[in-house]
């Protein structure tokens, strides 16, 4: 059985809070609120998840434990702050009136 590596449990904490809607509305506006400091919002990412992980007695918490402690928050909020100030499609749409 391959072991998950630290990559794939950060890329699982990225997509959570980048494509569920209300994750990427609410992690936007703080992304906004802290202008855009990676470090930051890592913190901010890495705490809240955390205090929203149910304490769990048993080998699961300990499992869900041991992958939130191998996640790299910073490459999460790095990402995600990437990820918005990338251009979308329709930023480059050139409207009648500019075309001469």
């Amino acid at each position: 059985m391959e072991q998950e590596s630290t990559d794939d449990i950060t890329a699982a904490v990225f997509t959570a809070i980048s494509y569920a809607p209300n994750a990427f509305l609410y992690w936007r506006e703080m992304a906004q609120d802290l202008d855009f400091d990676t470090q930051e919002l890592a913190k901010q990412i890495e705490r809240e998840i955390k205090r929203d992980t149910p304490e769990v007695q048993s080998v699961y918490g300990d499992l869900l434990a041991e992958a939130l402690g191998r996640v790299n928050w910073y490459e999460v909020a790095d990402k995600f702050i990437r990820k918005l100030r990338r251009p979308r499609a329709t930023d480059n749409v050139l409207d009648s009136e500019t075309i001469q």
